[in-house]
């Protein structure tokens, strides 16, 4: 293959490494503490996936700090000295290993994505990804000072055009292959300076596959020429870490069971931290009927206020969990999905989805809707944002970012999506709002927040350090929490 085809296609240079395996663990840089704890955090205690793992660096750092790590790499060589340090490896490349089944949190390409035919491995870790999962992409970007980059490289040319180990011969700035492949990307630098003894720098540049593939007289010429030039005083290099991480989207939430069935084990948790909604709001819903169905009751917040009011309340609640807590205030309640439930002929002249909308598949919940409620019954469906729009404050967003993917809080509101499914399906819609401002402690604030789904499903250690971060950026002081609680109600038609 000629030098400018790309790497991947450069068969020689990438099957290159295995004879060099133990030098290249030996002399190749670790990657800086600060990036793999970053990488870590955005793995939210996931499963990591690292592809052209090597011997097994980055894997190890990850592995580290208590991250499950499943290395792919396709060199034998390669992958035993992966092994020897105990982490799982999987021989094969990206673009043709079968995932049997398997999805992830977190990929990792740490010096590797230009290894691989981009075109196909975009697509392929989307499909590998979990919903909200990170496709992350690491090289070291060296810059040596002392001699100067420019110096090696006049050494270099001598040899050939391409073998100055600065990181990626191709282009690293994958931005927009990477966007309209659907990820949402992000990048960073962080910087990065190191001394090499003449010795320690020469044997790192022979683990770089162009100088690998020379011939041995070559090697032997060109490792003088560069010992020539260091001299006895090493190398001094200035240069980043350069990583772009990709965001998968989130898919909708009633896709991914996961998230759906983690509040049973914090239901005590929910009940006690969850605001409850707004008087008003209540008054207003308990005035459009008098029979309720309650599809995902939770803890019972909205049903036992509508029994407060007079109403006759039945609940449909999925985990039993929470459904034993809503019992409790005296809601009646039958556990299942409202997609599997039987309503056994019943009517309904009020439907109530209480921050359980986005857990239903409105494919079938409004055919569903529509045989159980007569004409001018309503649907209301209740939101109450006060503690998701504070994610909107910049301090916070860039905390919470680095382990779960916010996207845009707007997304359980009342949307035109939604409306416009309803008014498609026979409903007149309206929106009415309920504007409330309070302050809560940090503790306050922080514990309605772990009740959510995407904070449930991390682990514990990752829990708690993000939470110690929020304090941090935040501070001990009061919380000023606003929004507008919102019933969007239809009538149907």
């Amino acid at each position: 293959m000629a030098d400018s085809d790309p790497l991947y296609a450069q068969r020689d240079r990438a099957d290159s490494f295995g004879a060099v395996a133990r030098a290249y663990d030996a002399h190749r840089p670790r990657y800086p503490d600060e990036v793999i704890d970053d990488i870590a955090a955005a793995a939210g205690g996931g499963l990591v996936l690292d592809v052209g793992a090597g011997t097994g660096i980055a894997s190890a750092q990850l592995a580290d700090r208590g991250l499950e790590v499943l290395a792919l790499e396709p060199d034998a060589a390669m992958a035993e000295v992966a092994a020897a340090k105990g982490i799982p490896v999987e021989q094969g490349t990206f673009e043709r290993w079968d995932a049997a089944g398997r999805t992830f949190d977190l990929i990792l390409f740490a010096q590797s994505w230009h290894w691989v035919d981009t075109a196909v491995a975009i697509p392929t870790a989307m499909s590998l990804l979990n919903p909200g999962g990170r496709l992350v992409l690491l090289w070291h970007m060296t810059n040596p000072e002392s001699p100067s980059a420019e110096e090696f490289d006049a050494v270099y040319r001598r040899y050939t055009p391409a073998t100055a180990p600065r990181g990626s011969s191709d282009d690293v700035s994958l931005a927009d292959a990477l966007t309209a492949g659907g990820f949402t990307v992000t990048e960073k630098t962080y910087p990065v300076r190191a001394d090499y003894t003449t010795d320690d720098w020469l044997d790192m540049v022979f683990t770089f596959s162009a100088q690998i593939v020379l011939p041995e007289g070559d090697k032997v010429s060109l490792r003088s020429d560069l010992a020539e030039l260091v001299g006895p005083d090493g190398v001094t290099v200035a240069g980043v870490a350069y990583v772009a991480t990709a965001t998968a989207p989130t898919r909708p939430v009633h896709t991914d069971r996961r998230l759906a069935l983690s509040f049973g084990a914090e239901a005590d948790n929910y009940e006690r931290h969850r605001p409850d909604f707004p008087a008003e709001m209540m008054d207003a819903v308990a005035e459009l009927g008098s029979r309720v169905l309650d599809v995902g009751t939770g803890t019972g917040k909205a049903a036992a206020a509508l029994v407060a009011r007079g109403c006759e309340v039945l609940g449909v609640e999925p985990d039993p969990q929470m459904a034993a807590i809503a019992r409790a205030k005296g809601v009646v309640i039958e556990e299942g999905t409202f997609e599997q439930w039987d309503p056994d002929g019943r009517q309904f002249d009020l439907v109530v989805f209480a921050r359980s909308w986005h857990w239903v598949d409105p494919e079938v919940a409004l055919p569903r809707l529509a045989a159980i409620m007569p004409v001018d019954g309503h649907v209301a469906l209740l939101a109450h944002e006060a503690s998701w729009r504070t994610f909107d404050d910049p301090r916070i967003r860039a905390v919470i970012e680095r382990v779960v993917p916010l996207g845009d809080t707007a997304a359980r509101r009342a949307t035109d999506e939604v409306v416009a499914r309803f008014t498609a399906a026979g409903f007149d819609v309206r929106t009415e709002e309920f504007p409330m401002t309070q302050s809560v402690s940090t503790e306050e604030w922080l514990d309605s927040v772990f009740t959510y789904s995407r904070f449930l499903v991390l682990d514990v250690a990752t829990r708690t350090d993000l939470r110690h971060e929020l304090i941090d950026a935040i501070g001990t002081s009061e919380i000023t929490v606003s929004g507008t609680p919102r019933a969007m109600i239809a009538r149907r038609r």
